[in-house]
């Protein structure tokens, strides 16, 4: 074999000489006969011989064409499959980790445009209302939800499994609504140390009545400049309003374009109607108290006044003012509630004024054994009562298809329509009773809850319904096409205004806020008014908790240990299979 230095020429050149042909040697065997006659049944044998051999000898020949010198070791053996499978290996690696990252963009991203967390909680307070999303679909003006604190206080609050922190609780609320609609944006702002964001938008925390020290979020309407407070007592009584009626409500009243004032008249021994307040605030409605001898004039501005069983007597002057508003100088445009009961004493001239109007009241307690129920939190029976066909004529979605009213049984009476039509007066039935209802005279007007199954028809003494348990009177003009008209309502119940049934306390009554709201948008023929109600009975809880501690912790064992654990599977599998290639 030539020398390493024989290669080099005198000019330091390469001089590679081609060996003879004789000297090369090949580490290549073939099998013998009776080694292929032995293999000739077993095909899968000669597909596994060694073809790194076969591939040394065609290399080893072609070397030695050029004179080159193969050695007897053997080539290492290649194996196809660890190379195909290594390769898809490597490259599953690489599409696994990409799309874990883009997984985590997307999630990131999505988690700010929609709601990936799942609500555990007992009564879905995490969860928005079907009325909330409504109303936030009809939302098409700006509002600001201002909470008065440090943003990182909030976001940062834990919850144990029984209870849910109420920082953590508003800040989640707030964030559903930022997602559910572009119109609203969030703001962390601490009056103490940022006083001129409040003056930049005239809101006045400290302002006799309510103060910045239980006041926790104000929502802002940049357009209207209106705002509404909320405190935080809201966390002492969940029962009966819940965050999200309020922020909801907030919105409506400060955004509605055409927002309407209903004063309740007080100064003749009237009680106060604070839900029915609280429901017409919360659906857009300015409420005021207002008491008729303070004015020379009842103010244009009131759309609806409302008397509720009054217990002294209303002047002669008190009617002239009233009826000096609802003619408005023959403009028309205003209207008159009155809800009595049998625990109303005689008052003449309000009464003498009504039948003006074409409606009276009826002096008989109305009963209806068919139509008469004793709830287990009522502290008196109810009286079961529907929507009478002229509601339907009146305004399509003033009375609902299958549902009913129930108002205070023993002391309902009937309300009277002296007349349909007169000059340009009409009256129309409202609410009635059964034809199974009846009315007779009582001492009493208190009734225990049980107390209504001994009251059945006596044909002898008793007067034989159906009643009007409500009516309306309209006088109407018009100009052209338009409409314009004043309105007197008379309802023969108060439980229309009453606590008990405007706050749905026991969730029996939603129907009667629902009633009242609808009512008084009819009234005054909003065309600006959102379409969307907010009901008592919606949006309410108990307490912020969770549903069970059990829930919580199969819910977090799913994410922390069984994902990783079906992953951890997966990943066995791949490894296994990859080893015994």
């Amino acid at each position: 074999m030539t020398n390493e230095q024989d290669f080099i020429n005198d000019n330091g050149q390469e001089n590679i000489e081609t060996p003879d042909k004789a000297e090369v040697t090949e580490d290549v065997s073939f099998p013998s006969d009776k080694q292929s006659q032995n293999a000739e049944g077993t095909a899968s044998k000669i597909e596994a011989e060694d073809v790194t051999e076969k591939i040394s000898a065609e290399n080893s020949a072609s070397f030695a064409s050029l004179g080159g010198h193969v050695s007897a070791a053997k080539v290492p053996r290649i194996n196809k499959n660890r190379i195909k499978f290594g390769s898809l290996s490597t490259l599953f690696t690489i599409i696994f980790i990409a799309v874990v990252i883009a997984i985590n963009v997307f999630v990131s991203l999505a988690a700010q445009r929609f709601n990936l967390k799942i609500d555990l909680t007992s009564e879905k307070v995490f969860t928005l209302d079907q009325e909330t999303k409504d109303f936030l679909a009809e939302l098409k003006s700006p509002v600001e939800v201002i909470i008065l604190g440090d943003e990182t206080t909030y976001r940062s609050a834990t919850s144990t499994s029984g209870a849910i922190a109420p920082t953590r609780y508003v800040v989640e609320t707030v964030d559903n609504y930022v997602r559910e609609s572009e119109y609203v944006s969030v703001h962390f702002v601490d009056p103490r140390y940022n006083p001129n964001f409040f003056k930049s938008r005239n809101i006045t925390l400290d302002d006799g009545t309510d103060t910045a020290d239980n006041i926790f979020l104000v929502v802002y309407s940049p357009e209207t400049q209106r705002y509404r407070f909320i405190k935080d007592t809201i966390f002492e009584n969940l029962m009966y309003v819940g965050l999200e009626r309020r922020l909801t409500a907030g919105m409506l009243y400060t955004t509605v374009e055409d927002i309407q004032t209903v004063a309740i008249i007080k100064g003749h021994g009237e009680g106060t109607l604070p839900y029915f307040q609280e429901t017409l605030k919360d659906n857009g409605f300015d409420v005021k108290y207002i008491t008729i001898q303070d004015f020379d004039e009842i103010p244009d501005f009131v759309s609806v006044l409302v008397v509720n069983n009054p217990t002294r007597n209303y002047s002669d002057d008190d009617i002239n003012k009233i009826d000096a508003w609802l003619s408005n100088n023959e403009d028309l445009g205003h209207h008159l509630m009155v809800f009595t009961d049998l625990n109303m004493p005689k008052n003449p001239k309000l009464e003498e004024y009504l039948v003006e109007w074409g409606l009276s009241l009826g002096t008989e307690n109305i009963f209806d054994y068919s139509n008469s129920y004793a709830f287990t939190n009522a502290s008196y029976p109810l009286l079961k009562v529907k929507y009478a066909d002229d509601a339907k004529t009146l305004a399509e979605d003033l009375a609902r298809e299958g549902y009913y009213q129930f108002v205070q049984l023993g002391a309902a009476r009937a309300v009277n329509r002296i007349f349909d039509s007169k000059d340009s007066r009409k009256t129309y039935g409202v609410i009635d009773t059964f034809p199974t209802a009846f009315s007779r005279y009582t001492a009493s007007t208190k009734l225990s809850p049980n107390d209504w199954k001994n009251f059945t028809y006596d044909e002898e003494s008793d007067t034989v319904g159906p009643f009007y348990l409500s009516a309306i009177s309209r006088q109407t003009r018009y100009e052209g096409m338009t409409e314009f008209s004043s309105s007197v309502y008379l309802c023969g119940s108060t439980s229309f205004v009453d606590d008990y049934f405007v706050s749905n306390i026991d969730g029996n009554n939603q129907q009667t806020a629902e009633f009242m709201i609808k009512l008084c948008k009819f009234l005054v023929a909003s065309k600006k008014s959102y379409d969307t109600d907010i009901l008592p009975a919606q949006l309410i809880f108990d307490t912020l908790a969770f549903e069970t501690t059990t829930q919580v912790i199969i819910t977090v064992l799913g994410i922390v240990l069984v994902l990783p654990l079906i992953f951890s599977i997966i990943g066995i599998i791949v490894w296994r299979k990859r080893k015994f290639l």
